[in-house]
């Protein structure tokens, strides 16, 4: 007689029509589990407040996925107003900002969203997602619960059926907590710090489980939850074919958000040396880029050369990717830069294009390409180095038919099997 299949709730803020990467991670995990055998609720938000929509994402959810959407008041409408935004201003959370505004106003709503909006501005959706799901919880009786954050409020509420129903927990932190690179500039009092920390503590030791992006997170998650963590990256969702369109000229593409963290000025250095050389190349930014690229690209003279485009849906990023001579992948130049490892680079992996990053040569990103000999890390001050390896790459130097190694091992399939095996092992040791 066949077994029934498990039951398995997601809580998660981004989900379909939400875009970005931050969505892509389990919105692909989910699949994966769900032909795995797991039987798969997902609980989210009824929003506008994402800070890009892409639709197309909604026909990756299988049809046997159930999706919960509850309603959540979000405090964004009130900052704008306050900061005198225009009423179609997305906020990002790296605090990427393309309009013009009075800066003490923005500085006092991010005080007042640092220290009464904790552990973020989607804080009131803990308390009714907490008593909606206990109550579908006792029609239902899940078997797990996976928390994705951030917002790390879903976390909050994990926690929360935990000591409610006593629901086996893994919690899944796709990004630091207070150890995120834009933490410094939320202006905390020291009450609200060590508010943020006896909640990052009290996650972190009280689920059955906890995994993350990379090395470098697990580690330091780990110190604070005094046990090991699993690394489950996030992965990409299958290797691209390259593009039979040959560019007229070199084109090098970045997917994405660059904040002022990642908007590094040997970039823009390298590529004006690389116009008085003579090189005829282009660069597209695609995603939300920092007021401070836009001065740059202006300031460097390259508005000829560099095209920004402001989101396209997955299926057009693949097609970019295919065509691209090379990636772009700005790290953060941050606290944190040894562990960050995003959504976007797997997705590059999977191209098979030279990657060009620019970064710590000690962290996680760099140990992946070094071992895969997917593109070169150049540090943030190697100006001279970056200039000649994009020379070089320009000039057919460098084999722009990549064939990166053993990367089937950072598949979203790969992933999706390691945390079936985490959520088994979790429900043995009951």
């Amino acid at each position: 007689m066949k077994s029934k299949p498990k039951k398995l709730l997601l809580i998660c803020y981004y989900w379909p029509p939400s875009g970005g990467g931050g969505v892509q991670r389990w919105l692909f995990f989910i699949r994966h589990l769900a032909a795995l055998g797991w039987d798969c609720t997902v609980y989210t938000v009824n929003s506008s407040e994402y800070p890009t929509t892409d639709s197309s994402l909604e026909d990756y959810v299988p049809s046997g996925v159930r999706v919960i959407r509850s309603e959540i008041w979000e405090p964004f409408d009130l900052y704008r107003k306050f900061t005198g935004k225009s009423k179609d201003f997305k906020v990002q959370a790296s605090f990427a900002n393309n309009e013009k505004g009075n800066r003490w106003l923005e500085k006092l709503a991010i005080w007042v969203r640092s220290n009464f909006f904790i552990p973020d501005a989607r804080k009131f959706w803990i308390k009714p997602s907490i008593k909606g799901l206990n109550a579908l919880n006792k029609k239902e009786a899940f078997d797990v619960v996976i928390s994705s954050g951030p917002p790390h409020s879903a976390h909050l509420i994990a926690l929360g059926l935990k000591k409610q129903c006593g629901l086996p927990w893994l919690a899944d932190f796709r990004d630091p907590w207070t150890g995120i690179d834009y933490f410094e500039q939320l202006s905390l009092t020291s009450w609200a710090l060590k508010k943020h920390q006896r909640m990052e503590q009290s996650v972190l030791q009280k689920a059955d489980a906890v995994c993350t992006v990379g090395k470098t997170l697990s580690q330091e998650l780990a110190a604070i939850a005094k046990r090991p963590v699993e690394v489950i990256t996030n992965g990409y969702p299958e290797l691209l074919r390259p593009s039979s369109i040959k560019n007229q000229v070199f084109t090098l593409v970045h997917i994405g958000t660059i904040g002022p963290a990642r908007n590094h000025p040997i970039f823009w250095q390298a590529l004006k040396s690389l116009v008085s050389g003579g090189y005829p190349f282009k660069v597209q930014l695609i995603g939300k880029n920092d007021a401070s690229v836009l001065r740059d690209i202006e300031e460097y003279g390259l508005q000829a050369y560099v095209e920004t485009i402001d989101y396209i849906g997955s299926d057009e990023v693949k097609s970019v990717l295919s065509r691209a001579d090379a990636l772009y992948l700005p790290v953060n130049e941050s606290k944190n830069a040894k562990g960050i490892l995003t959504g976007k680079f797997f997705e590059y992996l999977a191209a098979q294009k030279p990657i060009i990053a620019i970064g710590p040569l000690d962290g996680d990103v760099n140990e992946i390409l070094e071992s895969s000999g997917a593109g070169k890390m150049l540090d943030f001050t190697d100006e001279q180095g970056l200039t000649e390896y994009l020379a070089d790459l320009m000039e057919g130097k460098v084999d722009l038919k990549l064939s990166a190694i053993g990367i089937e091992a950072y598949s979203r399939e790969a992933g999706a099997k390691k945390i079936h095996a985490i959520l088994e092992q979790i429900l043995r040791s009951r």
